[in-house]
């Protein structure tokens, strides 16, 4: 007797529920120890750019990662202007609504890091098939790598989330009219999908590039890609 879809649905749910809690479990390790090693350098960096954002004027910082320790606010301004500033402001807004703290510095990182697999895993299912998303979430889950530099205060796990953001509005938007395009050689579910929820995959687009953009270099060429793509 063929599985109901409502029985489908609850068992890929539950699935990616125990890959996302696995991910959370190994992000969220010791989340208010103090900064060491290389990568917590990077996470002390901008919780300290972070702190000079709150407490400077914007006048002073323009909204730009500003070295500035100790309360007097310096003769003159030294910007860190390396990489977009996203992360700052993301680390700063942290700050502000919980404290200043060791976790509130790594929150915004992992929290792009856990979205940023449920985005991934629903652009695999679209195109590869359910077993094919449980694969790569399972993959993304473990990968060292992701455990150990998704918590940190940096440029990569932003820059990862808004590009996935960007690829799954993108997906909705221009592939989707492609597939509605293109000559129907075998059966498919209705083409247009409903007017909400192509707007939602544009804004997605549009907040994802964006965020990309200002979250690290990369996006730039994100954006360069999708518009290469969109000729």
């Amino acid at each position: 007797m063929p599985a109901s879809p409502d029985g489908d649905a609850r068992a890929r749910g539950l699935v990616s529920l125990i890959l996302l809690a696995l991910l959370a479990a190994s992000l969220l390790r010791d989340i208010h120890e103090p900064f060491w090693g290389l990568h917590d350098f990077n996470t002390a960096d901008h919780a300290q750019f972070a702190r000079a954002m709150r407490r400077l004027p914007p006048s002073f910082h323009k909204f730009l990662p500003t070295y500035a320790v100790g309360l007097r606010q310096p003769d003159e301004e030294h910007h860190y202007a390396h990489h977009p500033p996203l992360i700052t402001w993301l680390v700063a807004a942290s700050q502000t609504a919980f404290g200043d703290a060791e976790w509130t510095a790594r929150l915004p990182p992992i929290l792009c890091s856990l979205a940023g697999m449920i985005l991934l895993m629903r652009l695999v299912r679209e195109f590869h098939g359910d077993a094919t998303a449980v694969l790569v979430g399972a993959i993304y889950a473990v990968l060292p790598i992701g455990a150990f530099f998704g918590r940190m205060a940096n440029h990569e796990a932003p820059t990862l989330f808004f590009s996935l953001l960007a690829m799954w509005g993108w997906a909705g938007v221009a592939y989707r009219n492609r597939l509605d395009a293109a000559p129907v050689t075998a059966p498919r579910e209705s083409a247009s999908p409903p007017i909400a929820a192509t707007a939602a995959r544009r804004a997605a687009l549009f907040v994802g590039l964006a965020g990309a953009i200002y979250s690290g270099w990369p996006g730039v060429l994100m954006a360069l890609g999708t518009a290469v793509d969109a000729l």
